[in-house]
This record gives structure tokens, sequence and C-alpha cells, in this order.
């Protein structure tokens, strides 16, 4: 016990400042057990520190930050190190890249089962395979890549409360308005996009540009950590960084299923499988258009990056309208909404079509009754149905 406890100490003097992600605020502490899903660097070891540092602050030794890149070096079980800790008081557990441990769903049962004032909350980068019956005591979230909100506070020193959906839409004016009196946000919106959606490369990675770090932790899921969870052999891995490499040079992609199983060479089945995992890790997302009644096709209209960053791996240059739109639905989704595709090619959502383009582009085309709207690039402080892009970066 001692080893971890030593660790816990050398691994809580790297906390940064007071720079907190969103969901910090959002984890209940009193939760049996919670599993945050997150890609690499989008700050998910910050977070876990700043939960056992915010715990220790509060009542202190009850909290300890486990490592799973650690339990190799001991002979000690996940579950052994957990009772152990729980024996002498401890009731606030954080256990980062627990994909790592091969037992953790035996190990995370027998905790909830034998330990029941123990409070656990876990990192993964990829979903991890509860049963159904244990699922209703695991709490899920997913912590997705800084917003545009985030970034100002953390890379430019510019703090905002974020915005509900609805004042952004009906008080636009007023908000952009008033932040652009403080300073101009489109030269920071640009950086952002170019390469500001993940925390800073790490001393290991400090040569790296941005969008080459993006490319290091792409390449990590894919060849390392997704094979060891989902059990995908050597020639997957590389269908389905075909598959994502198609998206990326070609997003939003409309998809045609039978053209992109011929394209890499497998069935169609393999296709909508792979689709379904790669959304499920947090890279892309798959949007259907709008339809009435409650069907849904199996085939989405259309997929792109779940981040705006990833249009330029392997020196692409995205069109600017691949890059609005994906930065739009990723803050919609990623803040908790569910977007539709309008027949228009706009995004629908809570009675709203919103189109996306340039300021002087016109607003989309609705016969349904859905109120049109325009998220405009270049747009500084927004107009009556034209509202600026990057203000629904302020979203979470």
């Amino acid at each position: 016990m001692d080893f971890f406890q030593e660790r816990d100490q050398q691994y809580r003097q790297q906390v940064p400042g007071d720079f907190r992600r969103f969901l910090f605020s959002k984890l209940n502490p009193d939760d049996r057990c919670s599993v945050v899903y997150v890609l690499n660097g989008t700050g998910k070891t910050t977070l876990l520190l700043q939960l056992a540092e915010y715990h220790q602050q509060i009542e202190p030794d009850l909290s300890l930050f486990i490592s799973a890149d650690d339990l190799w070096l001991h002979e000690q079980s996940l579950f052994d190190i957990a009772e152990n800790f729980y024996l002498n008081g401890g009731r606030h557990l954080l256990i980062d890249d627990l994909h790592k441990y091969p037992e953790h769903e035996r190990d995370i049962n027998r905790i909830l089962d034998r330990l029941p004032d123990l409070h656990t909350i876990c990192s993964s980068i990829a979903k991890l395979p509860f049963t159904n019956a244990r699922s209703k005591d695991i709490g899920s979230f997913s912590l997705p890549p800084l917003s545009f909100r985030e970034y100002l506070e953390y890379r430019e020193a510019i703090r905002i409360d974020p915005k509900k959906l609805g004042e952004v839409v009906s008080f636009q004016k007023e908000f952009s308005e008033g932040i652009s009196g403080l300073f101009q946000p489109i030269p920071p919106f640009r950086r952002y996009l170019a390469a500001g959606t993940l925390f800073p490369p790490d001393n290991k990675n400090a040569l790296m540009t941005g969008t080459q770090y993006g490319e290091r932790r792409v390449n990590d899921l894919l060849e390392t950590s997704l094979p060891s969870i989902e059990g995908l052999d050597y020639r997957s891995v590389t269908k389905i960084k075909q598959l994502l490499a198609l998206i990326l040079h070609n997003g939003p992609l409309k998809p045609n299923i039978s053209d992109i199983a011929r394209y890499i060479n497998v069935s169609r089945d393999s296709v909508y499988s792979w689709l379904s995992l790669l959304e499920h890790t947090g890279l892309i997302f798959r949007i259907w258009r709008r339809r009435t009644g409650n069907t849904q096709h199996r085939k989405p209209d259309i997929i792109l990056p779940s981040d705006p960053s990833m249009l330029q791996f392997a020196g692409n240059s995205p069109q600017p309208h691949a890059v609005q739109m994906t930065f739009l639905i990723s803050q919609l989704q990623n803040a908790g909404f569910d977007c539709n595709i309008h027949k228009s090619g706009a995004v629908y959502l809570n009675g709203m079509t919103i189109g996306v383009g340039d300021k002087n582009d016109p607003l989309p085309e609705v016969s349904d009754g859905s109120h049109p709207l325009l998220a405009a690039d270049n747009l500084e402080v927004g107009t009556k149905d034209r509202i600026p892009l990057w203000i629904f970066g302020l979203l979470y």
C-alpha cells in the first residue's frame, strides 16, 4: 500500500493550476462508480488528480489516485489494493486508464459488491464491456476535446461562463457585442480550430505540432488500446484506419456503404460495425437526416470527425465548409444535444435549422416551419438570424 500512496503523492505534484474541465462539476463524488470515457490529450489524468486533490482538502487521507500503468509492478490485484485502502479508512478511489487492467470488470464488480462505502471514479479511452445487470451501478460520462470556451480560459487566460443554447440563440447579439468589447474573438478562434482542441503535448512529445500530437493519440488508440479491448487483429486495425482516413479526407462524408466496403475490401457489415466502434471511441459522429416517425435508417446521412483539427491530419487542407460544419456539430453534440441533418443540408435541432457558411451566405431554405439561422464564420457580432460561428463554442 505504501507504494501506491507514494506514487499518489508523486502524481499530485503534477496537478496544474486553477483550470478545470467542465466535467469536474458534473461528476457526483457520492456515486458508487463512474467511468469517464476519453481520448488522450483531453485532460483525463488531470481531471482525476484534481478530484483526488479536492477530496484530500475536504477529507485528508481518504482519497487515492492509482494509474493502471503501475498495477503490473505489484503482485496485488486492483481489488486487493482497493480493499486495503478501504479498510484503512479510504473512501474515494480514482483509477486512471482502467482499460489497461485486464481484470477490470471482475475487480470493479467485487469493489461494488464488497466495499459499500467506497466511491470510485475511473478513466478509460474505450468503452468497457460491463454487463447490463451491473451497468445501472456504473455511471458513464464522456470527456470530449476542449471547447472554444475552455480553450480561451486555458490558453488565452480569458474566462467566460458557459452559455445555454437558448441564450446563444436569443441573446447572441448582446453576448457577441459584450465579448467583442473585451477582445477580438476571431483570431483566437482561428488558433483554436488549427490546434487548440487538445491540451499541449507533454514533455515526451514536446517537439510535435498540435496536429502531429493529435495524429499520435489516434494512432495509439487504434493500434494499441483498441485491439486489447476489442480483440482486433492487425488486418482489422489497418482497415479501420483506412476507413477513418476516408472520413477525414472527405468529411463531412455522405457515405455510400457499398463503395466504402469495396474501397477497403471488407463486407458492408464490417463497415457498419467499425463505424459504430469509431463513434463509441469518440473519434467520429454519425448524423442522420430528420425524418418523420420513429424510423432511423441503418446508414447515417453524414459522418464527420468529432474534432475539427482532425481534418488537418496528414497535411490535409480541408475546405472551410467542412471545418465549419464539423465545429458546429461537435460543439452541439459534446454539449449533449442530438443533431439531425435537415433536407437542406443544414443542422436541424430543437425546431431550428442552422446552416453554416460565411457571414454573407444566405440562410438555409426551409419549408417545414422550422426557424432558419446561419452560424456565420468571419462574423464578430451577430445580427437577427446570423449567429457568429465561434459563439457556439461557449456551450460547455
